[in-house]
């Protein structure tokens, strides 16, 4: 693989992106609300709840559309490069790549200019962002999926709201009436494995779980905090968030590589 070409896509994505009013406008909206909830809240454990929820919000849903919005609109881009002899898998990672780092710097940039400005913690700060950063590169990775299985551009905000809304509200509410519906078993193993197949439920738990916060996590609460406790638990997440990473990147790259341009 020529690292130069990669290198040439990556540089040219990093300046446009970071140009970009969209990635701007996000990473001020992280910062606000961060600074806000921080500053209200103080350090209280309701704070540290907040905050995550803030993320969890944001992060999957202007990460799916900004990606995957770019990755369709750069078309004509990509005619360009696989004219000159680049090769399609050059494209999609130097492309993957600007997309992942480019909306790493507008979160990192965001969550920690409002922690810093509110005096928190820079140990729970560290740990948030550092998950959440890894959280970003899945939904990048979803983008891309997205952007090249779906035929028409129209769309695909449509369905970057599908995905967001079933993994953020139809998926807890599923595993709520599973907890509901089946109160008089022990169920706390399979609702565990049903979160860590959401990436958004694999790093509310790990993040609740290493900040002592796991009270609010209810029936598998105690179950997460033994699987998940201490360095291993950390260790863990960050092995499932890269497997979500690399799934679907693996199956857009596939799709890309096959696919008629």
């Amino acid at each position: 693989m020529n690292r130069n070409a990669v290198w040439t896509i990556l540089k040219f994505e990093l300046r446009e992106n970071l140009r970009n009013y969209r990635l701007l406008i996000y990473a001020g909206t992280l910062a606000a609300f961060s600074l806000l909830i921080l500053h209200f809240a103080g350090g209280s454990p309701r704070a540290s709840a907040s905050l995550l929820n803030l993320i969890l919000l944001a992060v999957p849903l202007f990460g799916l559309l900004f990606s995957a919005l770019s990755f369709r609109d750069a078309q004509p881009f990509i005619y360009l490069m696989l004219s000159r002899g680049v090769s399609r898998n050059q494209v999609f990672l130097g492309k993957w790549l600007g997309l992942g780092i480019s909306l790493s710097i507008g979160l990192v940039a965001g969550i920690t200019t409002g922690s810093v400005l509110s005096r928190q913690s820079i140990g729970l700060v560290t740990l948030l962002v550092s998950l959440t950063v890894l959280l970003q590169w899945v939904f990048v990775s979803f983008a891309l999926c997205l952007a090249v299985l779906v035929h028409r551009r129209e769309m695909i905000p449509g369905l970057t709201l599908l995905i967001w809304f079933f993994l953020y509200v139809v998926y807890d509410l599923l595993m709520i009436g599973l907890g509901t519906y089946s109160n008089e078993y022990p169920i706390e193993l399979p609702v565990f494995v049903l979160m860590v197949l959401n990436p958004l439920d694999l790093l509310r738990m790990v993040f609740l779980v290493q900040t002592d916060l796991s009270q609010l996590m209810g029936f598998s609460a105690a179950f997460a905090v033994k699987t998940l406790g201490g360095t291993g638990g950390v260790f863990l997440a960050v092995g499932g968030l890269i497997a979500w990473v690399a799934l679907p990147l693996l199956i857009a790259l596939r799709r890309f590589k096959s696919k008629d341009l």
